[in-house]
């Protein structure tokens, strides 16, 4: 009897720990589903001036498909990096950066450059 209620303690922690280990996995994978796509801008900071006819925007997005930058679909690097000139416009730049992840949801993120 005792060797019996031992191995159904055996069978109940090995059923335990594999709906333990679905369930994190299944957290894991469904994060990048809960947060949607990711947008650092490095530079230019929002508000910031620009004495040059061109500037460079830097930034870095996680969990993307497409990246757009006014509109435009710009390219990335295998680390999720991205680094485009623009033409700066008097008085003011309007900058709009818009992420797509495989989802489909959308975030976007807002700039004004002064001149």
């Amino acid at each position: 009897m005792n060797k019996d209620f031992s191995h159904r303690n055996l069978k109940m922690v090995f059923f335990i720990l594999f709906i333990l280990i679905i369930a994190f996995y299944m957290i894991w994978r469904g994060g990048a589903y809960l947060s949607g796509p990711i947008i650092t801008i490095i530079s230019p900071i929002d508000g910031e001036r620009v004495t040059g006819e061109t500037f460079f925007v830097k930034g870095n997005i996680k969990n993307v498909k497409k990246i757009k930058l006014n509109g435009r679909e710009i390219n990335i690097d295998q680390y999720g990096n991205f680094n485009e000139e623009l033409i700066s416009h008097s008085p003011m730049t309007l900058i709009t950066i818009t992420a797509i992840d495989k989802y489909g949801k959308e975030k976007e993120k807002f700039l004004k450059i002064i001149k």
